[in-house]
């Protein structure tokens, strides 16, 4: 679209409309131009006629983006001078300083190997839960490591009761059931 603008707007007479007349001065690319004054479209003058209006217009128009162009492609060759400059000073990178040289006395190197961090230790003491979660026991962590044994017991016969009563109601449901059907077959009524 920007291309066809420009073609069109090159298509347009180069001369001002500007009061003064004549051809637009062109400065030379090194020294930039002075700030052109905002230019105001008139409206329409008296006696002229509509199809003069436009055309006064059009080329009005015409003119105020031509310049606009013009000024758009010197701030595109500030863009790309100052893209350039970012680029080399990417280039360049960072100055980073010089890693500290190894000291001549092992203890030194020793000490601050222990002293620095492992990755993954904690740093922190272990949370503390006011609120213990659903299923805990409270109790400190020695007493389960002593005990681990006595819980495994404890919760295989915990389970082997669990069992056990599962097995008892699942007994006493099949009762219930065989009392129902009985009645109902007693009754008459068969469908359950």
């Amino acid at each position: 679209d920007e291309a066809k603008l420009a073609a069109y707007l090159l298509k347009v007479p180069q001369k001002s409309l500007r009061p003064g007349g004549g051809k637009a001065e062109v400065a030379p690319a090194s020294v930039p131009p002075p700030e052109a004054p905002q230019t105001k479209i008139e409206g329409r003058r008296e006696g002229e006629s509509n199809a003069a209006f436009r055309a006064r217009l059009r080329m009005t128009t015409a003119e105020i983006l031509r310049d606009d162009l013009v000024a758009g492609r010197r701030n595109r060759t500030l863009k790309a001078s100052k893209k350039d400059f970012l680029n080399n000073k990417k280039k360049r990178g960072k100055k980073r300083r010089p890693l500290s040289a190894p000291s001549l006395d092992p203890e030194i190197d020793e000490e601050d190997a222990s002293s620095a961090p492992i990755f993954g230790e904690s740093a922190e003491r272990p949370p503390e839960f006011k609120n213990l979660p659903r299923g805990a026991r409270k109790g400190s962590g020695s007493d389960t490591k002593r005990g681990s044994s006595n819980a495994a017991r404890d919760s295989d016969k915990q389970r082997q009761k669990d069992a056990m009563a599962m097995e008892q109601l699942r007994l006493k449901a099949v009762a219930q059931y065989a009392l129902v059907k009985a009645r109902r077959k007693r009754e008459g009524d068969f469908h359950l």
